[in-house]
């Protein structure tokens, strides 16, 4: 038998986990990224488009789209990423409640005094996205996880990067670090001071980060 080959039938996929920035609506970008079990970042993407080649990385400007995840999920298949869990920052309940739940309560009561309540699910947003997404991951084979340590494989759950920034950074408030609200965090001050805040705040976030992946 050729070594070679031998080789190549013992060879042994890495896990991979995959973590989304959903956007609550169509028209908005939704960020992805995937590590894999040593926590080594595997792909950064902007939006679902770029992840099956819609658009190129260079110059254009990320959209939003409704996402197809047999698409997406036969891209990482080829680039040898082996999905076991999902983390969703959106509601994705498998039906739609149009309404606030039981969770997102439980996690205002323990966040809220951090500034980091969760915004409220309707009947809109993330309305029946969420719902879809719910059924294209269990038509894919996954298991929606809602206990605190997913023992299952294939699952995928929803996450919120507030209250685990808050948790790992060990903050006093919620991390001001998104873009678009730059004068809303700091409405006193000129625009290159705010941008400095924000610049140190991604850092610190960064450098956290840097420390894992």
């Amino acid at each position: 038998m050729n070594a070679r080959k031998c080789r190549k039938g013992r060879e042994k996929r890495m896990k991979s986990y995959l973590g989304i920035d959903a956007a609550w609506s169509e028209n908005q970008p939704s960020a992805l990224a995937v590590i894999d079990e040593n926590e080594h970042l595997q792909g950064l993407y902007r939006s679902y488009e770029e992840v099956v080649g819609s658009i190129k990385k260079e110059g254009v400007k990320p959209k939003g789209s409704y996402p197809d995840f047999d698409k997406i999920f036969s891209y990482f298949k080829n680039q040898k990423m082996d999905i076991e869990n999902i983390a969703v920052d959106m509601p994705v309940h498998p039906t739609n409640t149009g309404r606030r739940r039981g969770c997102d309560n439980q996690i205002a009561s323990v966040f809220g005094k951090y500034g980091a309540a969760t915004h409220s699910p309707n009947g809109k947003y993330p309305g029946d996205l969420g719902v879809k997404i719910h059924n294209q991951w269990k038509d894919l084979g996954y298991v929606w996880e809602t206990l605190r340590q997913p023992k299952r494989k294939r699952v995928f759950f929803e996450t919120y990067p507030h209250a685990a920034i808050i948790r790992y950074l060990k903050l006093d408030y919620r991390l001001a670090y998104k873009v678009s609200k730059m004068h809303a965090y700091w409405k006193t001050e000129i625009k290159e001071e705010r941008k400095k805040r924000l610049i140190r705040n991604l850092n610190k976030l960064y450098d956290y980060c840097a420390g894992r992946i």
